[in-house]
């Protein structure tokens, strides 16, 4: 859905302590990335995953 409304790239973010939610995004092909926002609201860990082109 995201890939078909134009976005090329998806970031998620989490904290530390969410270990399971870091390794279930690396799972799934996202890597670790920068901060992208200044007002961080807890999260100190930032994954990215760049989108494939939607087939349809």
């Amino acid at each position: 859905m995201a890939r078909k409304l134009g976005a090329t790239r998806m970031v998620l973010e989490t904290n530390k302590q969410l270990s399971e939610a870091r390794s279930l995004y690396e799972a799934h092909g996202y890597r670790e990335t920068q901060s992208y926002k200044a007002s961080h609201d807890g999260a100190d860990h930032w994954y990215a995953r760049t989108l494939e082109a939607d087939p349809g």
